[in-house]
């Protein structure tokens, strides 16, 4: 099967990441649009990925206040550099979508782990499921992944999903403040991952780069990293260096 699916192909479970729909919606009006717009912007956002995904059930995943990533964060605060205030409308956006689509909160966790957690279910049930999501952090999940902005289905192998896991281990994550390895961009990323052919050549090659770099506090900085940047795929699921 081809990397983009199908349009005309249905799903059993959509499992949608509604967090970035709803910035997305606020974001889109103009200063002191009203209540109204936002909400007319996320019905379109909502209504097409239903019309193409064309799913037999859905679940629409919210992010909670409580994150457990808070606490595990030591070299730098988890998400420290967000300092704009919340879009207009976000409260009431997020309002309808529970009201609307019984859009689940999640507690503890993020949305983007829910919505590993319920892909990984699904598949280990044989259920044919996608993740709607313009997130790239959720390309390590395995499975059938949706981008509503762009109409586009992309299939992740487990390979690939444990590959932008260590690429991402490497060069870290700006928007959430994750260092990764110091010095260590995109291309140098793929030059040291390139050839790699298992999860556990990948760990190695992203272990030496930890190394080399943060010596004999490498292990130290690697699991933290590890455990901020991996999605759950089971409840209180916990990376390790251990594979």
């Amino acid at each position: 099967m081809s990397e983009n699916k199908l349009m005309n192909q249905s799903y059993d479970l959509l499992i949608f990441d509604a967090d970035s729909a709803i910035y997305r919606a606020c974001c889109a009006c103009p200063e002191g649009s009203p209540e109204s717009h936002a909400l007319h912007n996320l019905k379109n956002i909502v209504d097409k990925m239903l019309d193409v995904v064309r799913p037999e059930a859905y679940v629409f995943y919210l992010s909670g206040d409580k994150n457990y990533r808070y606490d595990i964060a030591t070299i730098r605060p988890y998400k420290g550099n967000r300092k704009q205030p919340k879009p207009a409308w976000f409260n009431e956006t997020r309002e309808y979508l529970m009201n609307m689509w019984g859009a689940e909160v999640t507690d503890g966790i993020e949305a983007d782990d829910a919505c590993a957690i319920a892909q990984t279910e699904a598949l280990d049930n044989d259920q044919n499921s996608v993740i709607a999501s313009i997130d790239k952090d959720l390309l390590q999940v395995p499975g059938w992944n949706f981008n509503w902005v762009n109409n586009h289905f992309k299939h992740v192998s487990e390979f690939a999903g444990w590959y932008n896991f260590y690429h991402q281990m490497l060069v870290g994550d700006t928007i959430d403040n994750i260092c990764g390895v110091t010095g260590v961009g995109k291309k140098n990323a793929e030059r040291i991952l390139k050839g790699a052919t298992n999860r556990a050549d990948l760990h190695q090659r992203v272990e030496n780069e930890y190394k080399r770099v943060y010596g004999s506090d490498w292990d130290r900085v690697m699991l933290e990293n590890g455990r901020l940047l991996y999605l759950q795929r089971k409840p209180d699921d916990e990376w390790s260096l251990n594979i």
